[in-house]
């Protein structure tokens, strides 16, 4: 009796879809691989197909797990190809969001009635990309690959929209501490209310409870989670919503006792994440997509966080089961790992002397900076002639989801930042000046020319400014303030500046605009070239068309050879011209591994490059299997040769997210600005500081790490964050938002179906299957046992329509869930 009841429930599950799809004028549109070919295990393939208006209201799988590891689904203004098949190092130009995720098998996917992902011209959603994380190669005499989704589309105006909105910790676990707790706030600032109705925690083998909470005046829980058991979306604690203004809060829990190392956030089996997840639905007018918390911006709220948070959930056997049989990891492993976190502000120790013993290998620089300086993201660094470093940061800033809008303007533009955005610093470290308080929205680029001028850009401004020295108000403004665009007087996101030694200057013109423009030195238009690669066919090194970009993030000149060169960030190349605008050379390397952030030139040694990769997991392995690694690169300019590589430290053998860089010539002093965590690394010779210890000035043992280092802005209770935190908006295309999308594979309906049988076993019958006049909603029948269950989007049969309650309180109930 038992087996039938069990078959009825399923085949109620699998039947929810023809029936709304009978009664909601639905279509559906297949979105499939063109028959790809994999090359190797692991590899990430992507490609696209343009949609119309509509809802997306369910998801199919058309795929196997023996192929697909797991696919997502991305919402694109535009893709990165428009046709045929790419690897994913870029998925989206523009505008983009996670709209789905498969694995492992997953049964169909249906929203909750009157929620929709929303498609069209009228949300910029044109094109869905697909990306698909291949399990294996496929050899040329074996079939090809069509796996695809199926997607579910009603023409019917939804009344809601759904959303994730993520909370996470991107701090460090301490060696063999039998309790760390890592925590996540801020004030919530979406446009609207949100409601949520489900939550996810993600982190690895350390991990033993993740807890998150609303707080209004009194503190209530969202959901608790034990991340070794299976990660899927579970129901919220409670039915609230969270409103603007409202607090967040998420506590990470982990035991590292037996552990003898610093463990950092990363996708790997070795590295550890806090990531608590939050489900929503919002108005459909005015709601957000995506959100994003990443740091602690309330530290002295959460000392207020409720006793039990890191109290362990009651043994659960089922899920223990199910966690042993069926866990999936689903980060970047093996050659295609992405870690992604970074280090805890405040003094720390670093290793002994390089164990390298090339002594022209950059080292990070001992007790350095004197003393902790805060700053918020880095936008650039620079150095003047006396080696002074300037550092422009973006305070309590972040580069999120909701700064632009789809036309690229900015949406804050009557909140500047208060804080101080520009650090001067001597080469100890020691703070010379601070200011640009209430000046800049959305700091960038940062130059010091031969005359001490400063040249900022602010890609919220969509502006360029150049400062006399020792002054804080600019003489030269470029742009129209707040106002993008694409002819000689307006500029789109402008992302980095050069000067000559006559004064003329090059503005890299970088993220809507792929171009480089040359000025006279009192700014008068010259010269410009460069236009986007995104839709160019690869040539036959692989790499688009020369003199096309897609991003120019940071450019150098080195005079002496008539030479200005640029990291063409997403193609992972640096591509070289002479001052007039004429191609000369182009620097590759599969070392790059696909993002190259920034270039800095040194005359020094016959003239060389220094440049930072970023990290992409999705370019394969190096021919040894070595992981590509995010890094600093010292390049010989004249051959194009890289002729060394170097790291943070020893122990941190890669950055996290580098973004900037800049040098001193006359000691080759190399700085690297990080976002997330946000430091400046300082890093000098191996020599030199080989010269420091044999002369007694170092003791290797107890120096700090060479870096500024971010503190959690502790006492800036009011500190917001609004929509999707990115480093950049390339950060959000591929960074932020490859972790989210990759953890958000969630095995529903099979948690669903093992939790029922559990219960049957436990009690002999089965009381979820009341499925006639006044039946229970679905969230009910799986909140007897102990521990915690996953989410069902089956039919309730609520009826109250939160968004429309005319006293606007407390609102009680979800949709149509």
């Amino acid at each position: 009796m038992e087996s039938l009841y069990i078959v009825v429930f399923l085949w109620s599950l699998m039947m929810v879809p023809s029936i709304r799809g009978q009664v909601k004028n639905t279509h559906t549109l297949d979105i499939k691989m063109p028959g790809a070919r994999p090359a190797y295990s692991d590899h990430y393939l992507c490609t696209t197909v343009p949609v119309n208006k509509g809802y997306v209201v369910g998801y199919k799988a058309l795929a196997e797990a023996s192929t697909a590891h797991h696919i997502l689904l991305y919402a694109c203004s535009l893709p990165y190809k428009y046709n045929g098949v790419w690897e994913c190092g870029s998925i989206c130009n523009g505008e983009r969001g996670i709209m789905f995720a498969w694995a492992k098998n997953a049964p169909p996917l249906h929203l909750p009635e009157d929620v929709g992902y929303q498609l069209g011209d009228d949300v910029n959603v044109n094109y869905v990309v697909m990306q698909i994380h291949y399990a294996h190669a496929i050899a040329a005499d074996e079939q090809a690959d069509y796996s695809g989704i199926q997607l579910e589309i009603s023409q019917q105006r939804q009344k809601y929209i759904a959303g994730i909105f993520l909370m996470m910790s991107m701090r460090s676990i301490p060696p063999n501490t039998p309790v760390v707790h890592l925590d996540v706030s801020c004030k919530f600032e979406g446009p609207s209310a949100i409601y949520p109705f489900g939550y996810r925690t993600h982190a690895h083998a350390l991990s033993r409870v993740i807890t998150g909470y609303q707080i209004n005046d009194t503190w209530h829980e969202i959901g608790k989670g034990n991340p070794q058991w299976p990660q899927a979306f579970y129901p919220t604690k409670d039915k609230i919503v969270i409103k603007p203004g409202d607090k967040l809060a998420a506590r990470c829990t982990y035991n590292s006792t037996g552990v003898g190392h610093t463990v950092y956030m990363g996708s790997t089996a070795n590295d550890e994440m806090c990531n608590f997840y939050i489900m929503y639905y919002t108005d459909s007018t005015s709601g957000m997509t995506s959100g994003m918390c990443s740091r602690n911006n309330l530290p002295s709220l959460v000392k207020q966080i409720p006793a039990d948070s890191d109290k362990s959930l009651p043994p659960n056997p089922v899920m223990d089961e199910i966690a042993k049989g069926h866990h999936h990891h689903h980060g970047m492993t093996g050659g295609h790992d992405h870690p992604s976190g970074g280090r805890e502000g405040g003094t720390q120790l670093t290793p002994g002397p390089p164990a390298s013993e090339d002594l022209t290998a950059m080292v990070p620089a001992p007790d350095w900076p004197e003393h902790d300086i805060i700053i918020g993201q880095v936008g650039g660094v620079a150095t003047d002639k006396d080696g002074n470093l300037y550092v422009f940061h973006r305070g309590k800033r972040i580069w999120a989801g909701g700064s632009f809008n789809v036309v690229n303007r900015f949406l804050h533009q009557n909140d500047p930042i208060k804080d101080n955005t520009l650090v001067k610093m001597d080469r100890a470290g020691r703070v010379l000046r601070q200011w640009g308080a209430g000046q800049f929205y959305m700091p960038h680029g940062i130059t010091v020319d031969s005359s001490g001028n400063i040249w900022l850009t602010d890609v919220a401004l969509h502006q360029v400014f150049r400062y006399p020295p020792g002054s804080d108000k600019p003489d030269l403004v470029l742009g129209e303030r707040f106002v993008p665009g694409h002819d000689d007087t307006h500029f789109c996101k402008p992302a980095d500046v050069a000067v000559l030694s006559t004064g003329e200057f090059f503005v890299a013109d970088g993220y809507c605009n792929a171009r480089i423009i040359k000025y006279s030195k009192d700014g008068q238009f010259l010269n410009s070239w460069g236009s986007t690669s995104l839709g160019e066919p690869a040539q036959n090194d692989g790499y688009p068309p020369t003199n096309t970009f897609n991003i120019v993030h940071s450019i150098t000149v080195a005079e002496e050879k008539n030479l200005l060169c640029a990291s063409d960030r997403e193609n992972g190349r640096i591509q070289c011209y002479d001052l007039e605008g004429n191609f000369q050379k182009q620097i590759t390397s599969p070392r790059f591994g696909g993002q190259v952030f920034g270039v800095a030139y040194c005359p020094k040694e016959g003239g060389m490059l220094f440049a930072v990769n970023g990290q992409s997991p999705y370019h394969k392995p190096l021919a040894n299997g070595e992981r590509i690694k995010s890094q600093g690169f010292s390049i010989d300019l004249s051959s194009g040769e890289i002729t060394g590589t170097w790291q943070p430290s020893n122990d941190k053998k890669e950055f996290s997210f580098p973004h900037t860089l800049a040098v001193y010539g006359e000691q080759e002093e190399v700085y690297v600005g990080e976002i997330g965590p946000n430091i400046v690394w300082k890093f000098i010779k191996a020599s030199t500081l080989q010269n420091k210890h044999d002369k007694g000035l170092g003791d290797h043992e107890t120096m700090k790490k060479g870096g500024v280092h971010v503190h959690e802005n502790e006492g800036h209770e009011e500190s917001t964050v609004s929509g999707k935190p990115q480093p950049d908006e390339e950060e959000e295309n591929s960074k932020a938002s490859i972790i989210i999308g990759v953890l958000l594979i969630v095995p529903i309906a099979l948690m669903i179906v093992i939790t029922v049988l559990a219960r049957l076993h436990s009690k002999g019958k089965l009381r979820c299957c009341a499925f006639g006049k006044g039946k229970k909603p679905v969230f009910n029948y799986f909140t007897s046992h102990k521990g915690f269950d996953p989410l069902s989007t089956e039919d309730s049969d609520h009826e109250v329509d939160p968004l429309n309650d005319s006293d606007g309180e407390d609102y009680s109930t979800t949709p149509k869930a």
